[in-house]
């Protein structure tokens, strides 16, 4: 394995500990991830320590120029495009297989449209409004704060995006982090 591979999958296993590490302090009631609405009222809030983790969590949806860990990139466009980690050429086929049941079972996960919402959206973009409309840029603050105004839609896009970090971080990224550390170990 050569020392960029090495490092790739240094990084990728370093962050999802670190978003492991953020979970364990982010999941309240051994249900919900990250949200909550006080009994009986609408107002649907995000645990201010889900922040900490979309910081890091973030790393596994946007490319980057150097060590890209990007398993899922969100293009401007909206879409998701296949991630450059899956070119990693001096690694295992066992690592590869992993990689790509990540990648293909998680953009299928991310992608499908959800049923219970009335207009066409996916929890990518669900993922993508509450990251880039929210909590770490404005790029997308106009589609939040329409969202945001209905509370019924927000209650559910709310749980959406609970779902979409839940989801794709345990059945996909930590199960590949564990394929990643396997795969340092035999070299």
């Amino acid at each position: 394995m050569n020392e960029t591979s090495r490092q790739i999958l240094e990084l990728f296993v370093e962050k999802a500990e670190e978003l492991l590490q953020y979970s364990a302090t982010v999941n309240k009631l051994g249900g919900l991830f990250s949200i909550y609405a006080d009994a009986g009222k609408e107002n649907w809030q995000l645990y201010p320590e889900v922040k900490g983790f979309v910081v890091t969590f973030r790393r596994f949806i946007q490319q980057e120029k150097h060590f890209d860990i990007s398993l899922y990139p969100f293009r401007r466009d909206g879409s998701i495009q296949r991630p450059k980690l899956l070119d990693l050429t001096d690694v295992s086929e066992h690592w590869k297989e992993a990689a790509n049941h990540a990648w293909e079972a998680g953009y299928q996960f991310l992608t499908l449209p959800l049923p219970d919402i009335n207009q066409p959206t996916t929890r990518q973009k669900v993922l993508e409004v509450f990251i880039y409309g929210d909590m770490l840029h404005s790029t997308q603050y106009q589609q939040y704060k329409e969202w945001k105004s209905n509370p019924e839609l927000y209650g559910k896009l709310c749980r959406h995006f609970d779902d979409g970090l839940a989801f794709t971080f345990l059945k996909y990224i930590l199960p590949l982090a564990e394929a990643s550390t396997r795969e340092l170990q035999r070299h």
